[in-house]
């Protein structure tokens, strides 16, 4: 009887500590968000669960992190009109510039870019888009090294389309 009542309650715990691990790793346990911006239009989702806080020290940047990850996301709606294509180069640039940072993917399309890099244990993951009013809405991932599975799968989705479309 003894062993029965070890067995039943080694699988309710079990199931209790699984319950609380948060990790959005399908398309369904994702959400859309629509947020505004006195200029800019954009929607986007994001893993279910994690918070969206606005980052107080620089305005119109957003984080969203959940407390059960190490890792952040990051985006801004920018009012900035410079090209696309000089913003990659500028960003391109201070990422070179850089010994610790080391490149992994760089990309330039007409709508879009992407520059991901390593720096130590920490990846960073930056995708900007040009919206259709010519600013630019800018998105970054960082997170540990050992969180890449969890992030690969999350910015699989959530740079998939363009949010200001």
């Amino acid at each position: 009887m003894k062993k029965y009542l070890f067995i039943i309650v080694a699988i309710i715990f079990i199931h209790s500590v699984k319950a609380q691990l948060v990790i959005p790793t399908k398309y369904d346990t994702l959400y859309s968000s629509t947020d505004s911006h006195p200029v800019v239009s954009y929607s986007m989702i994001y893993p279910k669960g994690w918070i969206k806080k606005e980052n107080k020290s620089y305005q119109g940047r957003y984080t969203i992190t959940q407390k059960n990850v190490i890792g952040s996301i990051f985006f801004t709606p920018l009012v900035t009109y410079i090209s696309l294509e000089e913003s990659y180069k500028a960003t391109l640039k201070e990422t070179e510039e850089d010994p610790t940072k080391k490149i992994g993917l760089k990309v330039l399309k007409p709508t879009w870019f992407v520059i991901s890099y390593q720096q130590n244990t920490t990846i960073n993951y930056l995708k900007k888009w040009m919206m259709e009013d010519g600013s630019i809405f800018y998105l970054e991932f960082e997170y540990p090294e050992s969180e890449r599975k969890l992030f690969d799968s999350i910015i699989s989705k959530m740079t998939k389309y363009n949010p200001g479309q």
